[in-house]
């Protein structure tokens, strides 16, 4: 089983009833982020969790969980930021992190 499927796997446990596209596609995201801000290829098993945790905060803000506000005229949705959820996912995620020159 690869991360994306393990990640999935443990947010399908979280959110029984959750729509399964929506879902999946939290799940890869959060773990491109994951690899993103820690400029790899592929992460060990260990931050399963922390992509759970990012991925489930990205599928309840598109059902609307994290919304602020929404302005009808010119369309325009407003998210709430979660600067400390953030910092908390840098934290973990830096100690897998590669810096490149």
């Amino acid at each position: 089983m690869n991360l994306e499927e393990m990640i999935l796997q443990q947010m399908q446990k979280l959110r029984q009833e959750a729509e399964e596209t929506a879902l999946a596609f939290a799940a890869k995201r959060s773990l491109e982020m994951a690899l993103t801000y820690c400029n790899k290829k592929a992460l060990p098993e260990d931050v399963v969790g922390v992509c759970v945790e990012m991925g489930l905060q990205l599928y309840d803000g598109w059902q609307g969980e994290n919304i602020q506000k929404i302005q009808t005229g010119n369309v325009a949705v407003t998210f709430t930021e979660q600067p400390e959820l953030q910092k908390k996912w840098k934290e973990e995620l830096q100690r897998f992190r590669e810096v490149h020159w």
